[in-house]
């Protein structure tokens, strides 16, 4: 999930090639992306730079879900957040995952809230 865009959009999509990269593993990419950005892409810059740019260096899957909005994000975010809670009952059953970081490895496990 992408604000804007810049180091920290550098940071997301760098983090899934480096992983791949650390692990020796042929990677897909992030399997969702959602930006919210008021650059646009002619200017070449990376807050405007698209998915489908993302995607052709596989810092994005293929097969993603994925979507972008030209909006200010003082505008995009809150109707993000209200439609989101609009449809609470379709994503509160859900697992939430806790995370064990002691030790070499970390340890995932689901768990109802």
């Amino acid at each position: 999930f992408y604000i804007g865009g810049g180091t920290p959009k550098n940071w997301i999509n760098d983090g899934i090639v480096m992983a791949n990269y650390a692990f020796g593993r042929e990677g897909e990419g992030h399997y969702y992306a959602l930006q919210i950005t008021t650059d646009a892409p002619h200017w070449g810059g990376l807050s405007g730079s698209t998915l489908d740019e993302a995607q052709s260096w596989g810092k994005i899957s293929r097969h993603a879900t994925r979507a972008m909005a030209h909006v200010d994000a003082s505008i995009g975010l809150p109707l993000l957040v209200g439609a989101l809670w609009d449809r609470r009952k379709v994503w509160q059953p859900r697992t939430r995952l806790t995370f064990d970081w002691t030790g070499d490895q970390v340890k995932i496990r689901r768990t109802r809230r």
